[in-house]
């Protein structure tokens, strides 16, 4: 069973990583992930906002789907979070970073 990491910056240009074709970044940590995992050359987002657009990587949903096209009402639960089937696969999961998750409403987002 493959071991399963995912990084997401927020405002990265693909020009800042060496990996990605004409790019004079030097970034050889990043550049050793991308060699041996999957590196997306052809993705875009719903929308240019950090949490709406993290909220649809979680959900599967579009901002006009999963209710957030801002900054607030960040839902408690969503019917779907990519990290449940996960978890149901016994993948240990974690969150780790600024992501926003829960907490407008004082309740802390938990993998």
């Amino acid at each position: 069973r493959p071991n399963i990491v995912f990084l997401m910056t927020d405002q990265q240009r693909q020009d800042s990583i060496g990996a990605y074709p004409n790019s004079v970044a030097q970034t050889p940590n990043i550049d050793s992930i991308a060699k041996d995992g999957i590196l997306f050359t052809n993705a875009w987002t719903s929308t240019p906002s950090c949490t709406p657009a993290r909220a649809a990587i979680l959900t599967g949903r579009d901002p006009w789907h999963h209710g957030m096209l801002g900054y607030g009402a960040i839902a408690q639960q969503y019917p779907y979070e990519l990290i449940h089937p996960l978890n149901d696969a016994d993948y240990i999961t974690a969150s780790i970073g600024k992501n926003h998750f829960g907490y407008s409403s004082g309740v802390k987002w938990s993998p």
